[in-house]
């Protein structure tokens, strides 16, 4: 495997921290079958109710079950499935991070998003089953496209102040091609 110009000019610990990352995501060689089912499944999605509140945010978010709901229909209604699965756990520093795999399947094509998640202090077993649910539900919203919907009167609440333009929104469009 031949290196490419940055990744010569990189110090010895700059490449080892490269050759010992994580791909945040991958797919298949060929994408074309999957993408076109994601898409009508897509079209099938109302978005996943926020019907949980978090009371150390004042805030109201869809629960895994909820973006499971939203999903599930959808994607076997388009022949699609989906797996999650823990598949590294490190420590970074004081820090101890579980990878959650969210991957779709669909006729020999797949298309898979990699969610890191922090456990801070020291790990147990709830705060590692927590992290688990945090991937697996952020990990799937993610790869399918799912919006979370706002259902608790926002959305029809009008602002008389006219919002911002966003300024430039950045899109994560590498993915690793590799078999799964």
């Amino acid at each position: 495997m031949q290196k490419n110009d940055q990744e010569q000019s990189l110090s010895e610990a700059q490449k080892t921290t490269i050759d010992n990352s994580y791909t945040m995501g991958s797919q298949s060689e060929t994408t074309a079958k999957i993408d076109k089912q994601l898409a009508k499944a897509q079209a099938e999605m109302v978005g996943a109710k926020k019907g949980s509140t978090n009371p150390f945010f004042n805030s109201s978010y869809a629960d895994l079950t909820e973006v499971i709901d939203a999903v599930s229909k959808p994607l076997t209604n388009n022949g699609i499935s989906y797996t999650t699965s823990c598949t590294k756990i490190h420590q970074v520093g004081g820090t101890v991070f579980v990878h959650v795999k969210t991957t779709l399947r669909y006729e020999g094509e797949f298309i898979s998003s990699v969610v890191p998640i922090p456990i801070e202090g020291k790990p147990n077993a709830h705060k590692l089953g927590s992290a688990l649910t945090y991937g697996r539900r952020y990990g799937l919203s993610a790869v399918t496209g799912c919006p979370q919907v706002d259902d608790d009167g926002n959305a029809a609440t009008i602002s008389q102040e006219p919002r911002p333009a966003p300024k430039s929104r950045v899109y994560n469009s590498q993915h690793q091609k590799a078999g799964n």
